[in-house]
């Protein structure tokens, strides 16, 4: 069709998706060291507690749910910017406040881990995030490139085709993604306490 070009890959999103989230991971571990001894010590004991949870006796089944839960509203607010087209910068807040959870909760192990940091933040958070950190890159990718190739687009006629040619393939990756937010769950449910108890 004349005047229409298919979306290409971009790189450009993919490094400015890698930018956000290294970013926001410096800022959550520069949040980290400005806050007081007693919020250090309530979220060790969170993280304590969850470490804690028997998978065996069904605590792994709160701790899934509530990483659902987090994970799965995380995932919809980036759902919405990518239909609504302009609401696209709500999938960059995402993508960079995803990062600051990383850095915060790996400097908050860390320093509150006595010789055991390293071990202790790879039990903790590598697992999941093996799973989520892919996740959200790839759907904040096709996010922005559905965002882009809306908004670039001068002709209105050729706008709405290519608006629903983009829109077909984020419903499709939108079925696998809710099925990797499972997975991660489970990962940091049913797996993770029992490389704690390794440890």
């Amino acid at each position: 069709m004349k005047g229409y070009k298919e979306p290409r890959v971009k790189v450009s999103v993919v490094l400015l998706i890698m930018v956000l989230i290294m970013g926001g991971s410096a800022l959550g571990a520069y949040m980290e060291t400005g806050i007081d001894d007693t919020a250090r010590n309530g979220a060790l004991q969170y993280i304590d507690s969850i470490f804690q949870e028997d998978p065996a006796r069904g605590g792994g089944t709160a701790v899934f749910k509530e990483s659902l839960k987090n994970n799965g509203i995380l995932l919809l607010i980036m759902s919405v910017g990518g239909v609504t087209v302009f609401l696209f910068p709500a999938a960059l807040a995402v993508i960079v406040y995803k990062g600051m959870a990383l850095g915060f909760t790996s400097a908050l192990i860390m320093e509150g881990s006595a010789g055991k940091g390293v071990p202790e933040c790879c039990a903790a958070l590598l697992p999941q995030n093996l799973v989520l950190i892919p996740l959200f890159v790839i759907y904040g990718y096709f996010t922005l490139c559905m965002a882009m190739s809306v908004i670039r687009c001068k002709n209105k006629r050729y706008r709405g085709k290519i608006y629903a040619d983009n829109l077909k393939v984020y419903l499709i990756i939108t079925v696998p993604a809710a099925v990797l937010l499972c997975v991660a769950a489970a990962v940091e449910g049913f797996i993770n306490p029992l490389l704690s108890g390794i440890i």
